[in-house]
Protein backbone atom coordinates (compact mmCIF):
# COMPACT_ATOMS: atom_id res chain seq x y z
CA UNK A 1 0.00 0.00 0.00
CA UNK A 2 1.19 3.27 -0.65
CA UNK A 3 0.40 7.09 0.16
CA UNK A 4 -1.96 6.84 -2.92
CA UNK A 5 -5.02 6.24 -1.23
CA UNK A 6 -4.25 9.36 1.70
CA UNK A 7 -4.08 11.39 -1.34
CA UNK A 8 -7.04 9.43 -2.77
CA UNK A 9 -8.79 9.68 0.60
CA UNK A 10 -8.29 13.94 0.99
CA UNK A 11 -9.95 14.22 -2.69
CA UNK A 12 -12.72 11.75 -2.06
CA UNK A 13 -13.43 13.28 1.46
CA UNK A 14 -13.01 17.40 -0.33
CA UNK A 15 -15.53 15.90 -2.68
CA UNK A 16 -17.85 14.61 -0.23
CA UNK A 17 -17.95 17.95 2.12
CA UNK A 18 -17.87 20.49 -0.17
CA UNK A 19 -19.88 23.13 0.17
CA UNK A 20 -19.81 22.37 3.71
CA UNK A 21 -18.94 24.10 6.30
CA UNK A 22 -17.87 23.82 10.09
CA UNK A 23 -20.90 24.13 12.23
CA UNK A 24 -18.50 25.67 15.30
CA UNK A 25 -15.90 27.35 13.02
CA UNK A 26 -17.09 28.48 9.75
CA UNK A 27 -13.90 27.27 7.86
CA UNK A 28 -14.55 24.78 4.95
CA UNK A 29 -15.49 21.22 6.74
CA UNK A 30 -12.50 18.96 5.13
CA UNK A 31 -10.07 20.93 7.67
CA UNK A 32 -12.16 18.76 9.83
CA UNK A 33 -11.06 15.27 8.53
CA UNK A 34 -7.32 16.65 7.48
CA UNK A 35 -6.63 17.82 11.72
CA UNK A 36 -8.00 14.19 12.77
CA UNK A 37 -5.62 12.35 10.09
CA UNK A 38 -2.71 14.86 11.32
CA UNK A 39 -3.67 13.58 14.80
CA UNK A 40 -3.50 9.52 13.63
CA UNK A 41 -0.22 10.28 11.97
CA UNK A 42 1.49 10.83 15.47
CA UNK A 43 0.12 7.58 16.80
CA UNK A 44 -0.62 5.38 13.97
CA UNK A 45 1.91 4.40 10.80
CA UNK A 46 -0.98 2.70 9.46
CA UNK A 47 -2.69 4.04 6.18
CA UNK A 48 -5.65 2.39 6.30
CA UNK A 49 -6.22 3.86 9.92
CA UNK A 50 -5.18 7.46 8.77
CA UNK A 51 -7.18 6.65 5.48
CA UNK A 52 -10.22 6.35 7.64
CA UNK A 53 -9.53 8.75 10.10
CA UNK A 54 -9.79 11.04 6.62
CA UNK A 55 -13.53 9.64 5.53
CA UNK A 56 -14.77 9.10 9.18
CA UNK A 57 -17.55 11.64 8.74
CA UNK A 58 -18.20 10.45 4.78
CA UNK A 59 -21.55 7.82 5.71
CA UNK A 60 -22.52 10.37 8.51
CA UNK A 61 -22.75 13.63 6.82
CA UNK A 62 -22.54 13.20 2.84
CA UNK A 63 -24.53 11.41 -0.21
CA UNK A 64 -21.51 8.58 0.06
CA UNK A 65 -22.37 5.15 0.59
CA UNK A 66 -20.90 2.12 2.32
CA UNK A 67 -21.04 0.28 -1.09
CA UNK A 68 -19.22 3.22 -2.57
CA UNK A 69 -17.18 3.73 0.42
CA UNK A 70 -15.75 -0.42 0.03
CA UNK A 71 -15.41 0.08 -3.73
CA UNK A 72 -13.19 2.97 -3.39
CA UNK A 73 -11.08 2.01 -0.14
CA UNK A 74 -11.66 -1.65 0.65
CA UNK A 75 -12.92 -3.47 3.09
CA UNK A 76 -11.03 -2.93 6.11
CA UNK A 77 -11.59 1.24 5.63
CA UNK A 78 -14.89 0.98 5.60
CA UNK A 79 -15.50 -0.68 8.16
CA UNK A 80 -13.55 1.24 10.64
CA UNK A 81 -15.82 3.81 9.10
CA UNK A 82 -18.15 2.28 10.30
CA UNK A 83 -17.09 1.65 13.29
CA UNK A 84 -17.01 5.32 13.94
CA UNK A 85 -19.99 6.01 12.42
CA UNK A 86 -22.93 7.29 14.56
CA UNK A 87 -25.85 4.69 14.80
CA UNK A 88 -28.73 6.39 16.42
CA UNK A 89 -31.78 8.78 14.90
CA UNK A 90 -33.89 11.04 15.89
CA UNK A 91 -36.39 7.99 15.85
CA UNK A 92 -34.24 6.37 18.68
CA UNK A 93 -35.26 9.25 21.18
CA UNK A 94 -33.68 12.23 22.35
CA UNK A 95 -29.95 13.93 22.85
CA UNK A 96 -29.40 11.46 25.92
CA UNK A 97 -30.79 8.44 24.70
CA UNK A 98 -29.08 8.35 21.32
CA UNK A 99 -25.83 9.30 22.60
CA UNK A 100 -26.00 6.24 24.93
CA UNK A 101 -26.83 4.25 22.10
CA UNK A 102 -23.84 5.88 20.01
CA UNK A 103 -21.60 5.27 22.88
CA UNK A 104 -21.97 1.07 23.35
CA UNK A 105 -21.24 0.95 19.61
CA UNK A 106 -18.25 3.15 19.67
CA UNK A 107 -17.37 0.78 22.47
CA UNK A 108 -17.66 -1.93 20.46
CA UNK A 109 -15.01 -0.66 18.23
CA UNK A 110 -11.65 -2.17 17.30
CA UNK A 111 -8.74 -0.66 18.52
CA UNK A 112 -7.95 1.33 15.55
CA UNK A 113 -11.69 2.56 15.33
CA UNK A 114 -11.54 3.91 19.12
CA UNK A 115 -8.11 5.15 18.32
CA UNK A 116 -9.79 7.55 15.15
CA UNK A 117 -12.96 8.03 17.83
CA UNK A 118 -10.09 9.60 19.87
CA UNK A 119 -8.55 11.78 17.53
CA UNK A 120 -12.19 13.20 15.95
CA UNK A 121 -13.19 14.16 19.19
CA UNK A 122 -9.53 15.71 20.72
CA UNK A 123 -10.54 17.81 17.25
CA UNK A 124 -13.81 18.54 18.23
CA UNK A 125 -13.25 19.07 22.09
CA UNK A 126 -10.43 21.63 21.02
CA UNK A 127 -12.87 23.94 18.56
CA UNK A 128 -16.06 23.67 20.66
CA UNK A 129 -14.52 24.61 23.76
CA UNK A 130 -13.50 28.00 22.07
CA UNK A 131 -15.93 28.45 19.74
CA UNK A 132 -19.24 27.68 21.74
CA UNK A 133 -19.13 27.69 25.20
CA UNK A 134 -22.56 27.09 25.84
CA UNK A 135 -22.66 23.83 23.61
CA UNK A 136 -19.44 22.76 25.33
CA UNK A 137 -21.21 22.42 28.52
CA UNK A 138 -23.28 19.70 27.63
CA UNK A 139 -20.92 18.45 24.64
CA UNK A 140 -17.82 18.01 27.27
CA UNK A 141 -20.12 16.44 29.36
CA UNK A 142 -21.17 13.43 26.75
CA UNK A 143 -17.19 13.40 25.95
CA UNK A 144 -16.08 12.36 29.59
CA UNK A 145 -18.92 9.96 29.55
CA UNK A 146 -17.41 8.44 26.72
CA UNK A 147 -14.24 8.80 27.11
CA UNK A 148 -13.81 5.47 29.08
CA UNK A 149 -16.04 3.35 26.17
CA UNK A 150 -12.62 4.01 24.46
CA UNK A 151 -10.07 2.37 26.25
CA UNK A 152 -8.07 0.40 23.72
CA UNK A 153 -7.18 3.18 21.77
CA UNK A 154 -3.92 4.83 21.51
CA UNK A 155 -2.95 5.51 25.18
CA UNK A 156 -1.24 9.32 23.86
CA UNK A 157 -4.79 10.31 21.83
CA UNK A 158 -6.94 8.91 25.00
CA UNK A 159 -4.62 11.06 26.83
CA UNK A 160 -4.64 14.00 24.85
CA UNK A 161 -9.14 13.95 25.30
CA UNK A 162 -8.37 13.21 29.00
CA UNK A 163 -6.54 16.10 29.80
CA UNK A 164 -8.72 18.53 27.20
CA UNK A 165 -11.63 17.28 28.98
CA UNK A 166 -9.97 17.94 32.80
CA UNK A 167 -8.28 21.22 31.88
CA UNK A 168 -12.34 22.24 30.77
CA UNK A 169 -13.76 20.68 33.95
CA UNK A 170 -10.84 22.54 35.92
CA UNK A 171 -11.50 25.72 34.41
CA UNK A 172 -15.23 25.72 35.69
CA UNK A 173 -16.53 26.12 32.54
Amino acid sequence: MSLSIIFRALQTAEKAHRGQVRQFGGEPYIVHPIAVAKLLSTVSGDLEVITAGILHDTLEDTKLSEVGLGVLFGSRVLALVKEVTRISTHADGNRTVRRALDAEHYGKASPDGKTIKLADMADNLKDIAELDPGFAKVYFKEAAALLPKLAGGAPDLYNKVFTIISNYQRSGS
